[in-house]
This record gives C-alpha cells, sequence and structure tokens, in this order.
C-alpha cells in the first residue's frame, strides 16, 4: 500500500469510528491552563494584535481613504 493509500485509509477510519467520545471535563481544563501558563504574555500578545487588526479591518472597510473623521462637512457612509 502506498503512503497516500495509507492516509486515505487512516482518514476514512478516523471520520467514520464508533467509539464513544469522553466528556469534556474540569481536568482537561485544568491540563491546558497548566501548558498555557508559561506561554500567558505570548498568548495575550497575540489575542490584542488579532482584535487591533480586525477593528483595522473594519474601520478601512467603513471608512475609506479620503474620509476624515474630524470634518465638519456631512458626508455620505458607505454601509459597513
Amino acid at each position: 500500500m502506498s503512503m497516500e493509500g495509507a492516509a486515505w485509509t487512516s482518514l476514512y477510519h478516523a471520520m467514520h469510528a464508533t467509539d464513544e467520545r469522553r466528556p469534556f471535563s474540569i481536568a482537561t481544563l485544568r491540563r491546558i491552563a497548566a501548558f498555557a501558563r508559561p506561554h500567558r504574555r505570548h498568548l495575550v500578545l497575540f489575542l490584542l494584535l488579532s482584535v487591533a487588526g480586525a477593528l483595522l479591518a473594519v474601520r478601512h472597510r467603513c471608512w475609506p481613504a479620503g474620509w476624515s473623521t474630524r470634518s465638519s462637512a456631512v458626508r455620505r457612509r458607505r454601509p459597513c
């Protein structure tokens, strides 16, 4: 059997497995938190930069170049 065939067979069996899934427990959350604890600073920085990037993308879509937010003239905005 080729490597590609083995990969497809594994994928098929994984997708059609009949075993029951275990519930998500508090112990699992504790293990995840323990793993993430040393990486807190990087995770928080990643989340802040992701939110800032998303806000900038929305702002760019709602306020195209040349439209000043401080302009006293009434201008029609495109809907976001």
